[in-house]
């Protein structure tokens, strides 16, 4: 797999702020609803890129990263009845 960071696209260093200094890992998002992902984890602070007609590819720095990746692809890319049991689910959890 390639990374936004290798070869042609090291410019991208630039426009995502010195992240080298940590451990990360990029992630291709091959998603139909790239740009609404794209947009959302922008929202979000994780930094991420994305260009007309290629996958999305995110910057996983943290633990925390990685939930909202999943969170926000997994949004995206259920179906409605799935998305709605899993809130169903949530209704009936006991409260504490």
């Amino acid at each position: 797999m390639n990374s936004p960071m290798n070869g042609q696209d090291k410019s991208s260093n630039n426009q995502l702020g010195d992240q080298n200094s940590y451990s990360s890992t990029w992630i291709e998002v091959p998603c139909r609803d790239r740009w609404q992902v794209f947009h959302r984890l922008q929202e979000l602070e994780i930094p991420c890129r994305c260009r007309a007609h290629k996958p999305l590819w995110v910057n996983v720095e943290s633990a925390y990263a990685a939930i909202q990746l999943w969170s926000v692809t997994h949004r995206t890319t259920a179906s409605r009845e799935e998305l709605a049991q899993q809130l169903e689910a949530c209704w009936r959890q006991p409260s504490q």
